[in-house]
């Protein structure tokens, strides 16, 4: 579709069009039974006329989003929804975010606690579909019954797919002034996957927010090779399938002794073929410095592989018959 013919087409429509034969068909689907005081999911399934699409509601450009109004929620709180991953259509007119032919949205409640029997939901949906010559709008109404299970017969609700678990650890002890690695591991359920943080296409690879470091200082992250995947022309994403481990490198503080404590926050967007989902967490792990010998202390290097003691470098130049870097620390 062509942003400026969709605009005029549809100041033009009501002259030059007749409406397609056929329209947007939208259907709740139902799935188990809502538990009192806890969430509950369910969704409409839309169908858009052969060759149109429809658009994202985050959609960038001059088209109308899918929009749906709620009338009746009988107590229903709605706490969240989740939209598919768009096609996202360049051209010259700028981009545009399509769905369809056909796709979901889930829509996420809070159940009343004193919710028994029964929950009759009403809602309306206005749904503008495009092709390369033009657009229409669909309008219509849908309606959803949703039991609740009763007392203590109401079975725990399903586990919000996909699932997403995170930790983390420190694969060794340290020195004082050395280097510690942490390896973080992400796992998800089968069938989804997450991004390399230099994929070439629109998914986002984890972040993270270090909330505490007890003074280790990050150096490096080190992130596996991932997947290629082109699902079309010019769109290429690279994946990790199923899990993947992260490392990260830190530098270890001279004066550190004991065992170091570091925390942080994670999200990380994780996507099968026909959705993304945002998952988040926190993860923490102890680090043990170990306690340095004598001549662990004499034998210290800085960064740079320079002795930190003078007369230990002097001693073991000599030992081995060879120069030795050393650090004179300014006292020389």
């Amino acid at each position: 579709m062509r942003v400026m013919a969709c605009l005029l087409l549809l100041l033009a429509a009501p002259v030059l069009f007749a409406q397609p034969d056929s329209t947007v068909e939208v259907e709740p689907v139902v799935e188990g039974t809502a538990v009192p005081g806890k969430e509950y999911t369910f969704k409409l399934h839309f169908v858009v006329p052969e060759g149109y699409h429809a658009y994202h509601k985050d959609n960038p450009g001059y088209s109308l989003p899918v929009k749906v109004t709620w009338q009746t929620l009988a107590g229903l709180e709605l706490v969240g929804e989740t939209w598919p991953e768009p096609h996202k259509n360049k051209d010259e007119y700028g981009e545009e975010w399509e769905l369809g032919p056909i796709f979901d949205i889930a829509y996420t409640f809070k159940v009343p606690q004193d919710a028994k029997g029964r929950l009759k939901v009403t809602g309306s949906h206005e749904t503008q579909f495009c092709d390369a010559e033009g657009c229409f709008m669909s309008e219509g109404d849908f309606t959803a019954t949703i039991e609740v299970a009763a007392g203590e017969a109401a079975a725990e609700p399903k586990v919000q797919l996909p699932e997403a678990k995170a930790a983390a650890t420190f694969t060794a002890p340290a020195q004082p002034g050395g280097e510690a690695t942490l390896k973080w591991t992400f796992t998800f359920t089968k069938g989804y996957h997450a991004y390399h943080k230099d994929t070439p296409g629109y998914g986002m690879a984890p972040n993270f927010d270090w909330t505490e470091l007890s003074g280790l200082t990050l150096k490096e992250a080190r992130w596996p090779e991932a997947k290629k995947h082109e699902i079309e022309p010019g769109w290429v994403e690279w994946e990790y399938p199923d899990e993947v481990t992260i490392e990260f490198v830190f530098s270890v503080p001279r004066d550190a002794t004991g065992e170091l404590t570091l925390k942080a926050d994670w999200n990380a967007q994780v996507c099968d073929e026909d959705a993304c989902y945002d998952r988040a967490g926190s993860v923490s792990a102890t680090l043990t410095v170990a306690a340095a010998s004598e001549e662990g202390k004499r034998d210290a290097k800085d960064t740079h592989g320079f002795y930190l003691d003078f007369d230990y470098a002097l001693e073991r130049a000599r030992a081995e018959n060879k120069l030795l870097l050393a650090d004179f620390n300014g006292r020389y």
